[in-house]
C-alpha cells in the first residue's frame, strides 16, 4: 500500500532540557507533529530529569471519581495505575515485553476491561473509563506521544477500609491506601487463575446487564466450580440455597416472567411461582461472582 504524505509543523514552548543549568531550565526547544493517514499521530519533546526509568504510559480518560479508583485499588504489579500530571495512567513491566505503541494500547485495553470489572464489583456505581493516548518515557526524560482517534445519575463514594479482627478480639479499620495487595488485586488475581473466572468477570463489566449476560455468569461460574472438582452448582459450593438458584434460573428462562429479555420465547419454560426481577437478578449474581472469587479453594 503507498504510503501517504507526512505533514509535520513545529510549535515553539518551553522545556525542561535536563536539569543541569538555569539556561538549560529556561531554554526554547521546538515540539514537531507528526501524522498520516495511516498511522496514529505523534509527537516528540522533552521534559524531565536524568535518572527517569524507561516506561510506557497509557492514559485513561474518564470522570474523576472512576479515574482515582484505578490508583486506589491497582497501586502496583505487572500492569498498576499512576497519577501523571492530573492524570491517570496505566503502566507496568508487562508493557516492556510488547513492540509498540498500538500493542501497548490494546494490552492496556484488555487489563482496563479486567480492572473495571473488579472496581464495578466493588463500587456498582462506577463508570468504565476509555482508553486515552499513549506515551513513551525514556531513562533521559525525553517523551514521545501517540495520539489515537476513535469513533465513537448521581453517584456518592464512601470511603474504604476493612475491619480487620485480630486474635485479642480488638478490632482496626484499615484504609484502602495502606492494603497490599489491595482487595481489587487479589480479585483480579483470583479471576486470572482459571479462564471460566476471567470471562464471568469480564462479562459482569458489560454496561447492560440482560438476563442472558447474567445466566452466562453463573454458567461460567459453574463449570469453574466443575473443573476443580469444587462443586456442582452454586449452591452445593455454598454461595446461594438451590431454591435460590432454581428461583433465578426460572425467571431468566421464563418469557413469562422477564418478558422480551428472557433466554427462551414464550410458553417454552414455566416460570417460577415468586419469579425475579432483572435489579434482583443483578444483585444474586453480583453476589455469587464475589463469593466465587473469594473462595480460598479456588
Amino acid at each position: 500500500m503507498a504510503r501517504t504524505g507526512i505533514a509535520r509543523c513545529a510549535v515553539d514552548e518551553v522545556a525542561v532540557i535536563g536539569a543541569g543549568s538555569a539556561a538549560l531550565r529556561n531554554a526554547r526547544t521546538r515540539r514537531f507533529i507528526e501524522s498520516d493517514s495511516l498511522t496514529p499521530s505523534r509527537s516528540f519533546f522533552f521534559a524531565g530529569s536524568e535518572g527517569n526509568v524507561a516506561r510506557w504510559l497509557v492514559r485513561l480518560d474518564g470522570e474523576r471519581a472512576d479515574l482515582e479508583e484505578f490508583p486506589l485499588r491497582f497501586p502496583d504489579g505487572e500492569i498498576y495505575a499512576v497519577e501523571k500530571d492530573g492524570g491517570v495512567y496505566l503502566t507496568g513491566p508487562e508493557f516492556e515485553r510488547l513492540a509498540g505503541a498500538e500493542q501497548v494500547r490494546e494490552h492496556a485495553r484488555g487489563a482496563a476491561e479486567e480492572m473495571s470489572a473488579v472496581i464495578s464489583l466493588v463500587w456498582p456505581p462506577f463508570r468504565k473509563p476509555s482508553i486515552g493516548n499513549v506515551q513513551r518515557e525514556d531513562d533521559q526524560g525525553g517523551v514521545s506521544g501517540w495520539v489515537f482517534v476513535e469513533t465513537t445519575g448521581v453517584r456518592a463514594k464512601a470511603s474504604i477500609g476493612i475491619v480487620v479482627i485480630r486474635k485479642d478480639g480488638t478490632q482496626e479499620t484499615v484504609s484502602a491506601e495502606n492494603q497490599r495487595p489491595t482487595d481489587a488485586q487479589r480479585l483480579l488475581a483470583a479471576a486470572r487463575a482459571t479462564p471460566h473466572l476471567r470471562t464471568a468477570l469480564v462479562l459482569w463489566a458489560f454496561p447492560d446487564r440482560a438476563w442472558w449476560l447474567l445466566y452466562r455468569v453463573v454458567e461460567d461460574i459453574e463449570t469453574h466450580l466443575n473443573e476443580r472438582q469444587l462443586a456442582t452448582s452454586v449452591s452445593e459450593a455454598g454461595y446461594c440455597s438451590e431454591n435460590e438458584r432454581e428461583r433465578f434460573r426460572r425467571s431468566a428462562n421464563s418469557a413469562e416472567a422477564s418478558g422480551l429479555g428472557a433466554r427462551h420465547a414464550a410458553g417454552r419454560s414455566e416460570p417460577p411461582k415468586n419469579p425475579m426481577d432483572l435489579q434482583q437478578a443483578v444483585v444474586f449474581v453480583k453476589g455469587l461472582l464475589e463469593q466465587a472469587l473469594r473462595d480460598g479453594r479456588s
